[in-house]
């Protein structure tokens, strides 16, 4: 027995200690104002289990889209989301995969990527690091630039 705790008082119990991974299981039972117990209730179960950590990401970015890489158990589900402000509030993406690679098409503006894993039981771990996925870059004005300064060289 881990835990025999007498005299608890309101509705909610919190240990002081966390507990280590694994299997419990509880039971409560009531005492009336008279101090006489009641019977215990039917035995529960839970399972204490690590938080599962945030997924590494690669982003491979061309042209005219984005790969996203993503490393953790095959088991796991990915949810993802794409925001055009840091907040989130508004979502371009939510996406639930289990895909460890998507391809996108890049956006015209910055956008906002975050990712966290889900397990099988639907717990859902930190979000990782917030990733800035930047628009392609405008290089037209290098080529005009370029035609300028043939055409000094040329006359």
């Amino acid at each position: 027995m881990l835990l025999d705790e007498q005299g608890v008082e309101r509705a909610s119990y919190s240990l002081d200690e966390p507990l280590a991974n694994g299997s419990y299981y509880w039971r409560v039972a009531s005492i009336s104002s008279v101090k006489e117990q009641g019977p215990y209730s039917v035995v529960r179960q839970f399972r204490q289990e690590p938080v599962p950590l945030a997924p590494e990401l690669i982003v491979s970015p061309e042209e005219d889209k984005l790969t996203v890489s993503l490393t953790g158990e095959h088991v796991q589900q990915y949810q993802m989301q794409i925001s055009e402000s840091n907040s989130f509030d508004e979502l371009i993406v939510d996406k639930l995969t289990k895909q460890h690679e998507m391809t996108f098409s890049r956006a015209t503006s910055l956008q906002y990527m975050r990712i966290r894993v889900v397990e099988s039981d639907g717990y859902k771990g930190p979000w990782g690091a917030t990733q800035l996925i930047y628009p392609p870059q405008d290089n037209r004005w290098l080529q005009v630039i370029g035609v300028g300064i043939l055409g000094i060289l040329l006359f």
